[in-house]
């Protein structure tokens, strides 16, 4: 440490050392004030209890009081209180204690701050006992400041942590948003903005319906998401008595109003609460008013005095049309629930079906031919299906309009699902380059992303198994790899992966074992061919062989080069294939083998 750290410490020192001799020993006339040890509770009174807290600082009162379990803020204007900022603060007050005691002094020395303009902190328990505190100044070292306990004139001192909470002004107590509301409350919305007019009610739970100004399916999350804007913008200032002009707002004729009708009974988000208006199922209104300056504008409740001043991009936010809370899910179903898919291409007289079969946990083409599908190859199709989302809405004279009389689609699908009696259909349009579906709703047709489409459409080829091998990389114990001039074992023992050393055994990463398995599990084969190729132009690489805890074999697969592409010759269960597979599609997997030669040579060394 340089010297000039040392001095600057050192005058640090010696003025604490000095305030508090001047305190102690010249402010008290050479009369040492004596400190007494105590632990005493400042309020005894349980957090639980306390019903109600009048806060005074200053010229300013500020009066809390329990209602249904909510804390509300009743004077010196009747709001929701913050619930984090007050319930620290409760919970600071209530189980504050004092430390230590002061005597031989006067409670009403100026330099305690207790005699003209202390902070007073009243909390009442349920049965309306008051219990009182008066907090002053901090002490010379700022680590107490000094307090009054109900009528005693004892100086005592505590830890100056909560004064901070005592600085705390109305703002900071009172609660912040727009409105205290939750999207599970509303049942109702109705929503104005210029000549915009939309109507929408809850069918169930999260169901949602637009009724005007047509009847359609409404978008949960979009409906739900306008709620959780509309009531949970940050107040930027609150005017309480605000001049009774409404001209000077706009609330004669605000740019936005927003009707949110609630169900009555409990509150939402707190098990034995309720608020005002919920607990009378009424109709919550906000107004946004004329703009305040280029970057704020005036909202309102109504039929609340207040007016508060937001960001503008609270108006941006809730700057909807009906499109926006349409539902614009093409399709609506479970993968997990769906048994049977039929795709009809017209143009190709093409008609491929597949059906699950639960009890197999298999699916399987049933159309054209009787083959094994390739399950994850049918779910990622359904989920390509499932994302289909709509662009835009064409009403039946819209579409006449484009495709005529008598338009015929060029696809359909139809999707089974458990439990209902009638398939899902979607008739697919092309026309003008546009894709075109109506589904679940005759009297709208959707305009659909063509690169969504385009993923849908598939072949027999696409659908069937194709996989080299079918395995689960969990009943994998042993893994085999033969080299033209190297034999490697991999053994996994209470699921970690070992590599044979000669007699020895080395620890080897798990995830360079089991991407190689990965990634050979989802090798799907391009072509099956009848017989091996010449062997003169056959380059063998390695040999693959697959061992389950029992020793029995999970596949056994030689993997050879040729210029024309990359060949594995399987056996399954005795049985020998030839297939062949493009370069491209190999990658990964060639990858993986190379990652874990890599390690077993840095164990070799």
């Amino acid at each position: 440490m340089s010297g000039f750290k040392r001095s600057i410490i050192g005058l640090i020192v010696l003025a604490l050392l000095g305030g508090y001799y001047y305190f102690y020993e010249v402010r008290y006339q050479g009369k040492k004030a004596k400190e007494k040890e105590i632990s005493e509770k400042i309020f005894p009174v349980k957090k639980s209890d306390v019903t109600k807290v009048v806060y005074k600082n200053g010229k300013t009162t500020i009066v809390f009081e329990k209602k249904d379990e909510m804390w509300v803020i009743t004077a010196p204007v009747k709001t929701p209180a913050d619930g984090k900022t007050f319930n620290s603060f409760i919970k600071t007050f209530a189980g504050l204690k004092s430390f230590r005691k002061l005597t031989d002094v006067k409670w009403d020395d100026p330099d305690f701050g207790l005699a003209k303009t202390p902070v007073r902190v009243t909390l009442y328990d349920k049965n309306e006992k008051a219990y009182t505190a008066v907090f002053g100044n901090s002490n010379p070292t700022n680590s107490y400041f000094y307090t009054l306990k109900g009528k005693q004139k004892t100086v005592l001192l505590v830890w100056v942590y909560p004064k901070k909470l005592l600085k705390e002004t109305l703002f900071d107590f009172r609660f912040k948003k727009v409105y205290p509301l939750k999207p599970a409350q509303v049942v109702k919305i109705h929503f104005e903005k210029g000549g915009n007019k939309v109507d929408l009610k809850r069918v169930k739970n999260h169901l949602w319906e637009i009724i005007s100004p047509f009847k359609a399916k409404g978008d949960r999350y979009a409906i739900e998401g306008f709620i959780s804007t509309a009531a949970d913008e940050n107040v930027i200032r609150f005017l309480d008595n605000p001049p009774q002009k409404s001209e000077e707002f706009g609330w004669d004729h605000p740019q936005m109003r927003i009707e949110f009708s609630l169900k009555s009974g409990p509150g939402i988000g707190n098990k034995k609460g309720k608020t005002e208006a919920e607990s009378q199922g009424e109709t919550v209104t906000i107004l946004v008013g004329k703009a305040r300056d280029k970057d704020h504008v005036y909202v309102k409740v109504a039929g609340q005095p207040g007016v508060m001043i937001v960001n503008n991009r609270y108006l941006k936010e809730l700057d909807k049309k009906v499109f926006d809370f349409r539902d614009k899910n093409v399709w609506d179903y479970e993968i997990d629930n769906v048994r049977r898919v039929r795709y009809e291409d017209r143009k190709n007289h093409l008609v491929i079906e597949v059906k699950k079969f639960p009890e197999e946990d298999v699916w399987k083409l049933v159309q054209p031919k009787k083959l094994l599908a390739d399950s994850r190859a049918v779910e990622n199709w359904l989920w390509d299906l499932s994302s289909f989302r709509v662009k835009e809405f064409l009403t039946p004279e819209e579409f006449t309009a484009m495709a005529g009389t008598s338009p015929s689609p060029a696809y359909l699908f139809e999707i089974g699902v458990k439990g209902k009696k009638k398939p899902l259909k979607l008739n697919l349009f092309h026309l003008k380059d546009k894709w075109i579906s109506q589904g679940s709703e005759p009297d709208w047709y959707y305009v659909l992303d063509s690169k969504d489409v385009e993923k849908a459409f598939k072949t027999v080829f696409d659908l069937k198994y194709r996989r080299l091998v079918k395995f689960d990389d969990t009943d994998v114990m042993r893994v085999e790899i033969k080299t033209r001039k190297k034999h490697y074992v991999f053994e996994k023992r209470k699921k970690l992966w070992y590599t044979k050393i000669g007699e020895k055994e080395k620890k080897i990463p798990n995830i360079d074992v089991l991407n190689l398995l990965w990634e050979l599990s989802d090798l799907k084969y391009t072509e099956l061919l009848k017989k091996i190729p010449d062997k003169s132009k056959l380059s063998s690489k390695a040999e693959f062989k697959l061992f389950d805890e029992k020793g029995k074999s999970l596949g056994d697969l030689t993997f050879s080069e040729a210029k024309s592409g990359l060949f594995f010759i399987c056996t399954v269960e005795g049985e020998k294939e030839v297939f062949k597979i493009d370069r491209s599609h190999t990658k990964k997997f060639e990858k993986a083998y190379l990652k874990l030669m890599q390690e077993q040579k840095k164990k070799e060394k």
